[in-house]
């Protein structure tokens, strides 16, 4: 019998599903959160594919789902996709819901970033790493920032 790649692919997203189910539940009194621990520590991620090639996603070695999936636990971003699918502003990094305005005929989105939001050594996060963010993807001339390989 011939399995099409989609089921395959389809088919670990249920056991995952199943599993998270099943460790849930109990009575219903746990509220959570506050018995955690907090703080630095080791996350220990195992990803189902073999390690990527490398992990910059907007080069074609690293444009791939594992390393999406590598990445979204590791690096900052602006909003988070709760499990109902609603997408909010991450108040970790933003002390605000980003806004967007016209000006000029063009479109500005304006981040306010938290204070306390650092990264992992303890640097602040700031508008100088939004702007790299943005120079690396926005052109793929190195003189202007942008990576060679760019893929788009």
């Amino acid at each position: 019998m011939k399995v099409r790649r989609g089921m395959a692919l389809l088919a670990p997203a249920v056991v995952l599903a199943m599993v998270a189910a099943a460790c849930g539940g109990g009575s219903g009194t746990d509220k959570g959160g506050g018995n955690g621990a907090t703080g630095k520590g080791t996350l220990i991620y195992g990803e189902s594919t073999d390690w990527p090639e490398n992990l910059f996603p907007l080069i074609s070695a690293g444009n791939a789902t594992s390393v999406a999936n590598i990445l979204i636990r590791i690096l900052p971003g602006a909003y988070r996709v709760y499990p109902d699918f609603t997408v909010k502003a991450d108040t970790v990094l933003l002390a605000s819901e980003p806004t967007s305005t016209t000006q000029g005929g063009k479109q500005v989105v304006t981040y306010k970033l938290n204070p306390k939001a650092v990264w992992s050594d303890g640097k602040p996060i700031d508008a100088t790493d939004f702007i790299f963010d943005w120079n690396i993807q926005k052109s793929s001339d190195p003189t202007k920032g942008g990576c060679a390989a760019l893929l788009s």
